[in-house]
């Protein structure tokens, strides 16, 4: 027999199953909610507790619907200790925003484009990196770099010929200590935790370059700065 506490209980599972079906649908691709859990997993969204957690919650809302639309009494009715568990998670969900992605996408520059008409353009959009795709990775040409190639050619060459210099003579100079990269799914409060992680471990994150795949082989969608993350100032630098 269901008591009028199951029935509650059930009432508060469903509504917040279809608000963890409403957070999932339009960020993470799939065509079925497993699927979509297990990109939100890869994503570092979810853990892979979390995730199967979920599945499981979404095993028994597929019970409780079979079970109403056979005209039955529903006989899987969710723990109250499930029902919460499962709220904490969609309220952690709902409150740890996705980034927001303005505009186009980045301009990516090619390491054989000319350095100058480039600090031109960095000039002009106040920018103090850029992206560049080098070697089949997204890297990050920044004016740390430009100043270590102008302290070399003014070192041991005496002369800084800028006008025949390109993107590649830079990136001699630019490690890849300076730069992560991420999959636009992930949240602001992610962001902020692998910022500070970095500075912990002693590299100083210039920009977080935002690509399809999450990884440095990906597409650049969009790029973000420690001064988007922090706006008061950013922490460990």
């Amino acid at each position: 027999m269901t008591s009028q506490s199951d029935v509650r209980h059930g009432a508060e599972f469903d509504a917040f199953i279809k608000r963890l079906e409403a957070f999932l649908k339009p960020r993470f691709e799939g065509p079925s909610v497993g699927q979509r859990l297990a990109s939100a997993r890869q994503a570092g969204v979810l853990t892979r507790y979390q995730e199967q957690f979920l599945n499981d919650c979404w095993t028994l809302r597929n019970l409780r619907a079979h079970g109403e639309s056979g005209g039955s009494t529903c006989f899987a009715e969710p723990a109250y200790l499930v029902v919460r568990r499962l709220e904490e998670i969609v309220r952690d969900l709902e409150g740890n925003p996705r980034i927001a992605l303005a505009g186009d996408p980045p301009k990516v520059f090619q390491p054989t484009d000319m350095l100058s008409p480039v600090l031109s353009y960095m000039h002009q959009q106040d920018f103090s990196q850029v992206p560049v795709w080098a070697d089949g990775r997204a890297r990050l040409m920044t004016q740390v770099g430009v100043a270590k190639w102008l302290e070399r050619e003014a070192g041991e060459i005496g002369v800084v010929e800028l006008e025949a210099a390109t993107l590649a003579d830079v990136m001699q100079h630019e490690g890849d200590v300076h730069v992560d990269w991420a999959r636009k799914s992930i949240s602001y409060l992610d962001l902020q935790r692998r910022f500070i992680e970095n500075a912990a471990r002693g590299y100083r994150t210039f920009a977080f370059l935002i690509t399809s795949n999450g990884h440095a082989d990906g597409k650049v969608v969009g790029i973000v700065t420690p001064w988007d993350l922090f706006p008061h100032g950013p922490e460990g630098n």
